[in-house]
Formats: structure tokens, sequence, C-alpha cells
């Protein structure tokens, strides 16, 4: 197997669709976790909608194999808040 770099980031999400991670071949390992209070919702390829894929406060996906290489957006139900933890590498 062949070691690679991981690189962490993270994102605050609001009512407003907001990047999480923008389009970039080349990942081999994808982990976004939501590290806040409020479930978000995340979009893929395009805006993030609230009726998009949910994921729960403390819940993370995790890709490691096929991982998305798009753009990946997020965003909470209105007056909402939380915040990702982003790990690719």
């Amino acid at each position: 197997m062949t070691a690679f770099t991981m690189t962490q980031t993270g994102a605050s999400l609001t009512a407003t669709s907001s990047t999480i991670k923008a389009s970039g071949g080349g990942r081999r390992y994808l982990s976004i976790k939501n590290t806040g209070a409020e479930t978000c919702f995340l979009g893929f390829g395009g805006p993030a909608l609230t009726t998009g894929y949910a994921l729960p406060a403390g819940e993370a996906i995790t890709w490691d194999n096929y991982v998305p290489a798009g753009l990946i957006t997020g965003i909470c139900a209105a007056t909402k808040a939380t915040t990702v933890a982003v790990l690719q590498g």
C-alpha cells in the first residue's frame, strides 16, 4: 500500500449553502464529521438543500473507495448553524 498525506480542514455551515470541499481529483480518502450541535445536509456537485443527505450532529460519512471528486456543499435548516471537520488524503 502506498502512503499518502492527510490534510484536515473545517467549515462553518448556516442556512446558506457553503462549500465544504471544492472539486478536485486525486482524493483517495475523505471523511466529513458534523462536529456541531445541529443536523446539516450535504450536496454533491451543486448547492446543498435541506432535503438532501442528512448528517446528524456527531455523525460522520467516510469514503475510502470511490471517493467523490466533485464539489461538496453543506447547509443547515433556517436559523441553525453547525461546523464540520474534513479529513482528506
